[in-house]
């Protein structure tokens, strides 16, 4: 009979990990090839339909700013006073 400090077999703790980390790799295999999947189906049915991104030549530029900047007027707390009618004074 071996009394060794470690309780656990090694063996079993190898293959533990390893069947871990191989399911964890497929779980993200299987993540990025339905990834690939559906975006090669939909970027066939978007041709199919006919839907094409429009070219940079045909944007229109903006004619000037849009968005202009407002100074926001900060409002001062106020200081409130409270009397308490219960309390003898």
């Amino acid at each position: 009979m071996n009394l060794d400090a470690s309780f656990i077999d090694l063996n079993v703790v190898n293959i533990s990990f390893l069947f871990f980390v191989g399911f964890i790799g497929g779980l993200v295999a299987t993540v990025f090839l339905f990834s690939f999947a559906h975006g090669a189906f939909a970027s066939n049915l978007w041709s199919l339909m006919g839907i094409k991104p429009m070219k940079k030549e045909t944007l229109q530029p903006s004619v000037g700013k849009t968005v202009t900047q407002t100074k926001k007027i900060q409002k001062r707390p106020r200081a409130y006073a409270y009397i308490n009618p219960f309390h003898k004074i």
